[in-house]
């Protein structure tokens, strides 16, 4: 049996280990001393976890994939509505459940985005301040609502909403939020992703090493090897299911293929922090905070209370707030827990590559990539999908 390399515990390293655990002998490596990836948890009480990151997913036919997993895992997907509610400098502006407040205003806005802003899902020349400027959205909407929507779903700093083409943010919105009702229906596994990690690895025949940052990887006529400081073993084919730049940045003597396509994926930072008191959470709901009085200097913290959005049963709230890295929304006395994401972001750079997967592991002589970083929306849906094409592939390689 072969031996396979897979750099990289999260979502699509551990699936792609379970599916291709007949054909091949599986050593997974991971940097960090847990498995999940943006999917992990932490331990809180009595040994309760929390998820840090991904947990919810939309209400429709679009993570069959997670479905199908769950199912077969026998974990409980549970329905929801989420109310989202979006602040700015610690004032409401809106809410997912009764608007702003402002009736006409808000029928309008509402109207145009179940129905106008599909004629924007090819408007690339396009930002968001076109839809201001031709009176097609109120400066409100796009500003209080919908860039903050779009931010905290496609991992982007706020700002960086307003410089993505229009078609990126019509096309995302069009996908997961038509008809309105739906930017609050969701449905989440009962107790957190990790579940579904668990999942993958308590049914698969594989090596994990944790706290094992492999620090090179080099090809030559007849395997793979993998470098970990002195430490080096041989593979006959590796997978970074890592982020693009670091494996890249692993790789010995790149092809030009490789070089254009890992290079070319922006990514952004965001840190997870578990922590007990709300932090102008409101309500415990889903809030999306705004904080600046410039655009280019506003900085959002998105803050849900676990117990009262996913039912954890937790003697007291405990929160889970998402913000940038250069940002210090949380006092470190509350702090339970922290964890630091890279994310893919959909820039211009970004689409022009990250369909090219399959051209990458089609040239592939002995290392291969997945992940939701080549995928259209960066879900853990899209992971996983990854995970199942690259298992069709290495089983006919």
């Amino acid at each position: 049996m072969q031996k396979l390399a897979i750099i990289g515990g999260g979502i699509s390293g551990v699936s792609l280990a379970y599916l291709v655990q007949q054909q091949f002998e599986v050593t997974l490596f991971e940097s960090e001393d847990y498995l999940g990836g943006n999917n992990c948890s932490a331990e809180v009480e009595d040994g309760q976890k929390v998820p840090m990151g991904v947990i919810i997913y939309p209400s429709r036919g679009l993570f069959e994939h997670t479905l199908s997993f769950a199912d077969e895992f026998g974990l409980e997907c549970k329905p929801a509505q989420l109310p989202h509610v979006f602040c700015n400098s610690r004032e409401v502006r809106f809410r997912s459940s009764s608007g702003s407040g402002h009736v006409w205003r808000d029928m309008k806005d509402v109207a145009y985005l179940n129905f106008g802003i599909k004629s924007h899902v090819d408007s690339h020349e396009q930002t968001l301040d076109e839809l201001i400027a031709h009176s097609m959205l109120s400066k409100e909407c796009v500003e209080d609502l919908l860039a903050p929507f779009a931010a905290l779903y496609l991992s982007v700093p706020y700002a960086s909403i307003f410089e993505l083409p229009l078609s990126t943010v019509a096309g995302w919105w069009c996908k997961y939020c038509i008809p309105f009702h739906l930017m609050s229906s969701f449905s989440y596994i009962d107790g957190g992703n990790h579940q579904l990690v668990d999942g993958f690895v308590d049914r698969t025949r594989m090596t994990v090493r944790l706290n094992s940052k492999v620090t090179s990887v080099s090809r030559d006529t007849d395997s793979v090897l993998v470098r970990m400081g002195e430490e080096q073993q041989r593979f006959d084919k590796v997978v970074f299911a890592i982020r693009p730049d670091e494996a890249l940045s692993l790789l010995d003597r790149p092809t030009k293929t490789e070089a254009h396509v890992l290079g070319g994926i922006d990514t952004n930072t965001l840190v997870s922090t578990l922590h007990r008191q709300p932090y102008d959470c409101e309500g415990g709901d889903i809030t999306l905070n705004l904080y600046g009085n410039e655009r280019e200097s506003t900085h959002m913290v998105t803050t849900w209370g676990n117990r009262n959005c996913f039912g954890f049963d937790l003697q007291d709230e405990v929160y889970t707030s998402l913000h940038q890295a250069d940002k210090a929304p949380i006092d470190d006395s509350d702090i339970l827990a922290q964890r630091t994401f890279k994310v893919p972001v959909q820039t211009a750079n970004t689409a022009s590559v990250a369909d090219q997967i399959d051209r990458l592991n089609a040239e592939s002589d002995g290392v291969y990539y997945c992940g939701s970083w080549f995928c259209p929306s960066f879900y853990h849906e899209d992971g996983i999908n990854s995970a199942i094409a690259l298992s069709e592939t290495l089983r006919g390689a």
